[in-house]
């Protein structure tokens, strides 16, 4: 290998080609590729390879033995089942995939996507192309993908952009035997789209990419995150529409219903309705940790979103719902009041709004004593001026002469605390309330002895970083803790159903809270909205903005005579009601929990049935416990 030359404090690095890595490190390309991304590296080496592939050619590829590529190739055949794909062998073809046309492109795109999660990944691919001598074009389509963005004023979600540029490279350096056919894609109508004036480009520049062309442009639909006209997809506005009715219904929050909030779910929905639509698997790294932080809130948002899975006729993946939670999760953790700030930051999040809302929710609740400005892109921090902002927080690290502070868009307590530390003793921020754990430890163990140092250290970093935010992470209280035996009533009928809403209240009301205004509240807003408040059959959960609420609460009445929400002329028997819980919310989180676990008990019909025959009190506690541990059971 050429020689790396230090010379007056400066890094000379000579010029060498991929080629001359990688003969260097092929005969150890499993201290760079595990068993995951090997599977990944054989589905694109098949696919891509011009020539007869052999059980010999695996081995030389992988470095591996026959019996440890025949155990390969048997996962891989797992693996790419879900997409209806078998690998074969031939003496004329060798190994090679069988599957429909559509199916095979689903299969090279999941490869190149789960190999971009790994940070050997783009190596790993350019290690197959050179492999098979592919002459791939990334650099250049992104370019493209790049100043198309800039001409249509529009941008792409920077990870989904990535992987459809590398989609596109490979597509351009094989010939796949049939065309895919989108009954789906109306041409005439999306021609003016920034996808579309991509996709022509694209054709027009590498011809052997014509008969990708549908697909080519039904994957940029799924990663283009902004539009030049606002709202022009009216299908889409109108699912919008649905999905936030659902939200405000589903999470009890009646939050700011603003043009800049719809813009900004509008912009996330657009290319999820594509991806969903299309297949597109989409890999959100998140996933997991917004499953468990945000539990609750994730259970309510999925079911929010029956109207996009009803149109798409696809259920909604695990990953696509995530993105949904954070989108929303970050607007219901903005919602307080907010201070004057003197110091400014960007909050720069290339990764999508989703991501950028959760992050800058994030740092405004930790640093409520600095204003936070959005930036999608980081080609647009070159037109904010340099006196307009103080710091840079960024998901990704670049040159700035500004202090730039790389950040997650979840941070654990720790992370959070030590963001915070550094960030006021850089600026040299006063903050009364600072907390140094460490101090604390020591005091406490002058007085006492500590048998659990780590766990206790742990349990006060949360407490401290948790009372100075207000977290998502931290839904609530349980239904079964919330809904106390005095808050529960039977009746045998009411005259109407603004009587049924006095009566469920009147509990909250004796026991301190609610103020009677509350009660007012509710009817006027179903007054306004409608019965809204019905979200399963037979089932009301009224509820209020917290103006007029000291506690969180719920209350629960049954009546045995149902009592009509139809608040027009129509007779809709879903809307003859015999249970009213009652929610009373302080904010915009801490009942999460609560109405999650509810919302398992209005997906149960059995459950409902049992709750209205019930004859005591302690019989509707007794089967509302046990399907709400029904629920907690089936998640776990």
């Amino acid at each position: 290998m050429p020689t790396i030359l230090i010379e007056n404090d400066r890094i000379y690095v000579p010029s060498i080609t991929e080629t001359d890595i990688f003969s260097k490190i092929k005969h150890r390309i499993y201290d760079y590729a595990g068993q995951t991304e090997r599977l990944y590296l054989m589905i694109l080496y098949i696919v891509t390879n011009k020539q007869f592939v052999s059980n010999y050619h695996l081995q030389s590829l992988l470095q591996m033995s026959k019996n440890s590529i025949l155990l390969d190739l048997k996962k891989l055949k797992e693996k790419i089942s879900i997409f209806d794909v078998t690998v074969h062998y031939t003496r004329s073809k060798g190994y090679h995939f069988k599957g429909s046309a559509l199916s095979i492109r689903q299969m090279i795109e999941y490869a190149i996507d789960h190999l971009l999660l790994f940070d050997t990944g783009k190596w790993l691919i350019q290690y197959i192309a050179l492999e098979n001598d592919l002459n791939l074009k990334i650099d250049d389509i992104t370019a493209l993908f790049i100043e198309t963005a800039r001409e249509c004023h529009c941008y792409f979600i920077a990870e989904k952009s990535k992987e459809v540029c590398y989609l596109i490279s490979i597509l351009n350096e094989i010939a796949l035997e049939e065309c895919v056919v989108f009954t789906d894609i109306n041409e005439k109508n999306l021609s003016y789209t920034p996808a579309y004036i991509i996709t022509e480009k694209l054709v027009e520049k590498y011809p052997n990419i014509e008969r990708e062309k549908l697909f080519i442009f039904s994957r940029i639909l799924g990663c283009l995150q902004g539009e030049k006209e606002d709202f022009s997809n009216r299908e889409v506005y109108d699912i919008m529409n649905k999905i936030i009715d659902l939200v405000k219904a589903n999470t009890a929050v009646q939050f700011e219903d603003s043009l800049l909030f719809r813009k900004n779910l509008y912009h996330h929905l657009v290319p999820s309705y594509y991806r969903l639509l299309f297949g597109i698997h989409l890999i959100n790294p998140l996933k997991e940790q917004i499953m468990k932080e945000y539990h609750a809130l994730f259970y309510l948002i999925k079911k929010s979103l029956a109207p996009l899975s009803d149109v798409v006729q696809k259920p909604i993946s695990d990953d696509e719902v995530a993105y949904f939670t954070i989108h929303f999760g970050g607007y219901l953790k903005m919602i307080k009041t907010t201070t004057k700030k003197s110091l400014v930051a960007l909050s720069v999040c290339p990764n999508g709004i989703s991501s950028s809302l959760l992050l800058q929710s994030e740092l405004k609740a930790l640093m409520p004593d600095i204003f936070f400005k959005e930036v999608h892109q980081l080609d647009d921090i070159e037109h904010q001026s340099l006196d307009d902002y103080d710091m840079i927080f960024s998901t990704v690290f670049f040159e700035s002469s500004k202090k730039v502070y790389v950040v997650q868009p979840l941070m654990n307590a720790i992370e959070k605390l030590l963001l915070k530390r550094m960030v006021y003793e850089d600026f040299q921020i006063h903050q009364e309330q600072y907390i140094d754990i460490k101090e604390i430890m020591k005091i406490i163990s002058t007085y006492t002895t500590i048998h659990e140092s780590v766990s206790l250290e742990d349990a006060l970093m949360h407490y401290f970083v948790g009372n100075q935010q207000a977290s998502i992470n931290t839904e609530g209280l349980a239904l079964t803790t919330l809904l106390d035996k005095k808050l529960v009533q039977q009746v045998e009928s009411v005259s109407d159903w603004k009587e049924a809403i006095h009566i469920a209240s009147k509990p909250l009301l004796e026991h301190g809270y609610i103020q009677s205004a509350y009660i007012d509240d509710m009817i006027a807003s179903i007054q306004t909205l409608g019965p809204y408040i019905v979200l399963a059959p037979k089932v009301a959960v009224p509820h209020a903005k917290p103006d007029n609420v000291y506690k969180l609460g719920i209350s629960l009445l049954q009546l045995k005579e149902a009592v009509d929400f139809n608040l027009s002329e129509e007779n809709d028997e879903d809307k003859k009601v015999h249970l009213i819980f009652v929610l009373a919310a302080v904010d915009s989180i801490l009942h999460l929990k609560a109405l999650q676990q509810l919302a398992s008990i209005l997906d149960d019909e059995n459950a409902i049935e049992l709750m209205i025959q019930a004859k005591t009190v302690d019989e509707l506690m007794s089967i509302i416990e046990q399907t709400v541990q029904k629920g907690e059971d089936e998640d776990d």
